[in-house]
């Protein structure tokens, strides 16, 4: 039997939409940010100035604040580019991005407000610069779900603890497991997860 989803680059190519033109059209988002920082009077940040502002700081998630409302264009994908190896060392911004445990996942130190356009912008940046861990998340998800519809109680489970193990918890992986355990393993089992 085949998958029950369709293949996720195929979506864009039936609408017409090749991954150059996706990547054009997010390089041109990041462009746009860049030009509405110009036109404000705010001068933005060049990436050695991130970098610089981000190594330096005592307190790195208002560095981090004060950057995302500074930098865009080419300097944003090439920030968001660099920053896991510099945060990551350290742990205190990358550890929450793909929490391992369950104690790291929550909300610390949430981020400054920026205006709309320039969170887009982050967000897009994010992404592209996930994309390889994304694709790997929809591979497994479709795994698990295929899974569930066919009843194979073993093969759910093996595919969310590769998602845990690969890619750390999140909102979807923690749902689908509580769903599972009480479809196959009943109410005892989803509370004892929960507790």
């Amino acid at each position: 039997s085949t998958p029950l989803r369709i293949p996720h680059e195929s979506v864009f190519m039936r609408v017409g939409i090749s991954r150059h033109n996706r990547t054009n059209g997010l390089t041109l988002l990041l462009d746009t940010v860049g030009n509405r920082l110009l036109k404000s009077g705010q001068k933005p940040a060049t990436l050695a100035d991130a970098k610089n502002l981000l190594r330096g700081s005592r307190d790195p998630w208002r560095a981090l604040s004060s950057v995302r409302s500074r930098i865009a264009g080419n300097d944003l994908k090439a920030f968001v580019h660099w920053m896991p190896n510099a945060m990551g060392r350290s742990g205190s911004v990358e550890t929450y991005r793909f929490p391992r445990r369950l104690e790291q996942f929550r909300t610390k130190n949430p981020l400054q407000s920026v205006s709309f356009t320039q969170e887009l912008s982050w967000a897009v940046a994010q992404i592209m610069e996930e994309a390889q861990r994304l694709e790997h998340f929809l591979d497994l998800k479709a795994a698990y779900e295929h899974s569930l519809c066919r009843g194979a109680s073993a093969e759910c489970f093996t595919a969310l603890d590769a998602l845990e193990q690969d890619l750390g918890f999140s909102f979807w992986s923690i749902e689908a497991r509580i769903g599972a355990l009480q479809l196959y393993e009943g109410l005892e089992a989803q509370k004892n997860y929960l507790t």
